[in-house]
């Protein structure tokens, strides 16, 4: 919608991170934190898929996905991921501040979306989903 939150400690611990990409992980950050969402009614959590950040910004889905955990690494991003259906991994997405609260707002999203109960969820874990 054109605006995104952007915190300044994030853009710090980009600039910190030892790659040659860095102006492409500040845009795969950029356009996943574009979807937290901060108000009373929702909690700040994205679950923008990496296909969507691949073509919103010219990147590959395959560089996305590394740029993704490269986030992680650094403790910028937080990230959970579980199988639906045995078909679709979601990957859900907090702020590193928020990493307490990612899997239990994700098992959320995903019963709603979804239209299943957690225990039907296969797998998972913490970080980033190639899947």
């Amino acid at each position: 919608m054109g605006f995104a939150k952007v915190f300044y400690s994030d853009i710090q611990k980009i600039v910190a991170i030892k790659s040659d990409y860095k102006l492409k992980i500040f845009a795969t950050y950029l356009n996943t934190i574009s979807n937290i969402f901060y108000s009373i009614s929702n909690v700040p959590i994205s679950f923008t898929a990496a296909d969507t950040i691949a073509k919103d910004t010219g990147i590959s889905r395959k560089s996305v996905v590394e740029y993704l955990k490269a986030l992680y690494k650094a403790e910028i991003l937080h990230f959970v991921h579980f199988h639906i259906n045995n078909s679709i991994t979601k990957n859900y997405c907090t702020r590193w501040i928020h990493r307490k609260h990612t899997a239990e707002w994700a098992v959320t999203f995903g019963e709603y979306h979804y239209k299943i109960h957690r225990s039907k969820f296969k797998g998972g874990g913490i970080g980033v989903s190639e899947g």
